[in-house]
């Protein structure tokens, strides 16, 4: 799959705001700021956290999906029930690739 994000890495910097960038700007800024008030300062570091590992969980789901059709190309799954838990959770992870943006190359 393609995608069309910025290259990682990224990474959280904190100053007034909670910031993600790449070594090319600024990706996001996490703010205190909710509708209903200020967040908790640890769970606004938390989703700045988990939005600077997408390239990471993105390329960690691509090599899955890959593993997975080795082991489906080579026939490795002896087990019945090991190959259907393996085809459920590459089904999941292709849906979250897609969800993510990613193109069919």
């Amino acid at each position: 799959m393609k995608f069309n994000i910025t290259p990682g890495p990224w990474r959280v910097l904190q100053d007034e705001t909670i910031t993600i960038r790449t070594p090319g700007g600024r990706i996001a800024t996490a703010t205190h700021l909710s509708k209903t008030g200020r967040r908790n300062i640890k769970e606004v570091e938390a989703n700045a956290q988990a939005i600077a590992t997408v390239p990471d969980m993105i390329e960690a789901l691509e090599m899955f999906v890959q593993l997975a059709d080795m082991i489906e190309s080579y026939g490795a799954m002896h087990a019945e029930e090991d190959w259907r838990k393996v085809k459920y959770v590459r089904g999941h992870a292709i849906e979250a690739l897609r969800k993510a943006g990613g193109q069919n190359d």
